[in-house]
């Protein structure tokens, strides 16, 4: 029995979200949501009788642990905090044994055996595997009760609890749930919120918890058994615009597994949030998921946020023996045509992901999907590597026997540091091949899933991209034959990215952790040495072979132009095609120009009518003469300015890496001159 040392009058509680913050930077980071609304239904519910610190940061956590010892320390599970999470724990058991410690979120997989030898090789007396609140309560309703002593032999619901005569991990159901989250007072205008708000941390809000899809690469829906939850429209509008009035941070995140789900209800928020954007121009950009179908209201949604946001679709995959083996049901390609049409209609962007190497997925069906999303011309194509989670189905031994599944270990971006001498590394288990999906494939794919980041949706060579669509070249065609031809520097770079995808990848956890844990590595990652691939090499060139890959994309068009015995005037085309992609993306030296003050404004001529060119409802080849203003609107320099300001600390690289990360970085027109025809 785990007895309080000093009986007080209120139990003292500290709840933890932590995230590293080791590097000598800043990064994208939420207000910890998840421990402010167990924070916010706790007291609400026990008020004078508890007191609640809550901590984002791990070195405010350990200062405060080290000045005053709490009865209950509990931090969150995710994939990018479980070894600090962790560590969180052990280091409060090192302080006082008599420190209750709790852990909850998604990254476990619930049953007896892997929840067993979790406990036994972690210091966390019970762990909380779904919504926290309810469980929560009942544990600090069961302290107070019995004066904040804790009984291991009482079963605490909805809580996994180490059964110490079974040796095992034992699961007691909770009795209730809350199904009406308005029950929860809201951690936004309860103040809870705001000292995270002082810290510039992104809003993040919930108006429905869990989804009704069962994808087996996900856990997702398993957390609420697939039922969904809401919270009033009231509430969350309330609770957005709190954020608008209160935070510092002009991005929004909706945490929701299927934003317009619900569709009458979604465009009504939606609606709303626009018309914050209009009257006080906030939010700057909204970051949510996307529900799988795209009914009419949900197009009618994105039509309502589309200066905030792209509209995305996770296909992971067109096979349909695959989407059978991953339990996922996609939209029909016809309606994906509906939606690109609307899309580009109403100047909406498009977003499609894929993922390998998925369940029978084939090099040669994966390439023909993303030909697809090409011919469609969606803005926006990623390709995520598949991990292995906790928790879901995929994840089991059965599917790893039944697809041949191989696996290595990777480090997650800027999720390591040293916290009291100790050295906590986060990885993720990578599947890197199949019985139908070979290494030697997925290495391939990821140095093309660059180049498509890089020269698609990142625009540095779109506009060639999109000329060898018209000219029928397909640009998968056209990146397979730059990685198969490649020579001199553009080799060089990419024979040096295969070599890190290869690096980046481990035999086992203990390997990957024990390598970085390394002091010289630990100096080097501090510098911000491990990146996402795809990011650093598109800053690299960048900063340093813009000009080798330009010539080497013309080449190539021309050869394939001349192979396919296409009959235009290519090279005169293509060369300008070259120098108009060219001047169209800002270099590092027009940023610099631009953090001193400088005008970067520019006026050039060309023979063909390229601004025509770039609209996509538009495929004719005009030569006609034509003067063009490259320039800079105040808002976009605003944006770019504040972006590189908010990054600096550790060096040039790290600052365009991050102004050119896909998902949260900054909009990716604003990394193009706006351009405007003189007449």
């Amino acid at each position: 029995m785990i007895k309080s040392s000093i009986k007080r009058k209120a139990l003292n509680i500290y709840l933890v979200d932590p995230v590293h913050n080791y590097i000598s930077s800043r990064d994208i980071w939420t207000i910890p949501l998840n421990i402010l609304t167990i924070a916010s239904y706790t007291k609400e519910k026990f008020n004078e009788q508890v007191k609640i610190d809550i901590f984002k940061f791990p070195n405010d956590f350990f200062k405060a642990l080290n000045e005053t010892k709490p009865d209950i320390v509990a931090t969150s599970n995710y994939i990018w905090n479980f070894e600090l999470s962790k560590y969180i724990l052990f280091y409060s058991k090192k302080i006082d044994r008599k420190i209750i410690t709790v852990m909850g979120g998604p990254n476990v997989t619930p049953d007896s055996e892997w929840m067993t030898s979790f406990f036994l090789n972690s210091s966390c007396d019970i762990y909380i595997p779904g919504s926290g609140e309810y469980p929560f309560r009942c544990l600090v309703e069961k302290l107070l009760d019995c004066d904040f002593e804790y009984d291991k032999n009482i079963r605490l619901q909805g809580c996994w609890q180490f059964d110490n005569n079974k040796k095992q991990a034992i699961y007691t159901a909770p009795q209730y749930t809350i199904k009406n989250l308005d029950e929860i007072p809201s951690p936004f205008t309860n103040k809870m919120v705001d000292v995270f708000f002082q810290k510039s941390l992104m809003p993040m809000i919930e108006t429905v918890r869990g989804c009704p899809f069962k994808c087996t690469y996900c856990n997702w829906g398993d957390a609420t058994l697939g039922n969904i939850y809401k919270y009033s429209t009231k509430r969350v509008k309330n609770d957005i615009d709190y954020c608008r009035r209160f935070s510092t941070n002009d991005r929004l995140m909706i945490d929701d597994a299927n934003f317009g789900l619900l569709p009458s209800r979604d465009l009504e928020i939606a609606k709303f949030i626009q018309g914050l954007k209009r009257d006080y121009n906030w939010p700057g950009k909204i970051i949510l998921t996307w529900g799988q179908a795209k009914s009419d209201v949900a197009l009618q949604i994105a039509d309502t946020l589309k200066e905030l946001c792209m509209m995305t679709q996770s296909s992971q995959s067109l096979n349909e023996r695959v989407l059978k083996n991953i339990k996922r049901k996609n939209i029909s390609k016809n309606n994906w045509k509906k939606v690109v049409d609307f899309c580009n209609k109403n100047s909406i962007e498009t977003y499609a992901e894929l993922m390998i190497p998925l369940p029978e997925e084939t090099l040669s069906s994966y390439l023909e999907a993303l030909k697809f999303f090409f011919d469609l011309e969606v803005d926006f194509l990623n390709t995520n590597p598949l991990m292995l989670l906790n928790g879901s189905e995929m994840n089991t031994v059965e599917n790893r026997k039944k697809y041949s599944m191989q696996t290595k270990w990777r480090l997650l971006e800027n999720c390591y540091g040293i916290y009291d001498d100790y050295t906590a590394i986060e990885y993720q288990e990578m599947v890197i091949s199949t019985n139908t999906f070979s290494y030697e494939n997925y290495i391939f794919c990821r140095i093309l899933s660059w180049l498509i980041q890089m020269s698609w949706n990142l625009k540095r060579h779109y506009l060639i991209l999109r000329l060898m669509l018209i000219l029928g070249i397909n640009p998968v065609d056209f990146l397979r034959k730059i990685i198969q031809d490649s020579y001199g520097t553009v080799k060089q770079v990419l024979n040096q990215f295969t070599k890190d995808a290869q690096d980046e990848l481990f035999n086992s956890k203990n390997d990957l952790i024990n390598h970085y844990s390394n002091p010289n590595q630990m100096r080097i990652l501090k510098n911000g040495g491990f990146r996402k691939l795809n990011t650093y090499y598109s800053s690299l060139v960048a900063l340093k072979y813009d000009k080798e890959f330009n010539n080497y994309y013309e080449k190539i068009a021309n050869k394939l132009v001349t192979e396919s015995q296409i009959e235009i005037d290519s090279k005169s085309l293509i060369h300008e095609c070259r120098n108009y992609g060219h001047e169209r993306f800002l270099t590092n030296e027009d940023l610099f120009n631009l953090e001193h003050g400088k005008n970067i404004n520019k006026k050039l001529k060309y023979t063909y009518d390229f601004l025509s060119l770039e609209n996509k409802n538009n495929s004719e080849i005009v030569k006609e003469e034509k003067l063009y203003n490259f320039f800079i609107e105040e808002e976009q320099k605003e944006a770019l300015l504040s972006h590189l300001k908010y990054f600096s600390g550790i060096n040039r690289e790290y600052q365009l890496r991050k102004l050119q990360e896909p998902y949260h970085g900054i909009h990716k027109k604003h990394l193009l001159f706006r351009i405007k025809e003189i007449d």
